[in-house]
């Protein structure tokens, strides 16, 4: 059986969903910054003034609040991660197919999911997902702009 380019991208799609989901929940704080972060949601959540440093983002206070009936506070936070993390690897993944050609995509998403540290930072409540998920944005709208300078508009 010869697997067609839509199989591939199943194929994929299936391995990364388990990769993000393994870890985000059923667990306990796995580091300090980690603490640090839900301790900024916590406050969010109940009202109170944040710290003078930002460490939760607003995605993670609204999973938090969208999942409390049905998870801890840590779990619920954590959801966040895993979608931003997802957003991450899509945006790699089209940034590659955009900048370096149609055939690098599913290699720069592996590559970037194999990364050194991520599968610690990628399944913990970490505000730098988002910085890498915008990061990668910005790059699908760098070659976007390549084609159309309404293709820029991924850029901001």
């Amino acid at each position: 059986m010869q697997t067609t380019p839509l199989h591939q991208h199943l194929i994929l799609g299936l391995l990364l969903a388990l990769w993000i989901a393994f870890g985000l929940t059923g667990r306990s704080v796995w580091w300090d910054g980690e603490a640090a972060a839900l301790g900024q949601i916590q406050s969010l959540v109940s009202g109170e003034p944040g710290a003078p440093y930002f460490l939760a983002n607003g995605l993670a206070e609204l999973t938090q609040r969208l999942s409390a009936n049905w998870l801890s506070f840590a779990d619920g936070s954590r959801i966040a991660s895993g979608i931003l993390t997802a957003l991450a690897l899509l945006g790699t993944a089209l940034a590659a197919g955009q900048l370096l050609g149609p055939g690098h995509a599913i290699a720069a998403a592996l590559a970037l999911m194999g990364a050194f540290g991520l599968m610690m930072r990628a399944h913990a409540q970490v505000p730098e997902l988002g910085l890498m998920a915008a990061y990668a944005g910005l790059l699908y709208g760098i070659g976007l702009a390549r084609q159309s300078p309404l293709g820029g508009l991924w850029i901001g």
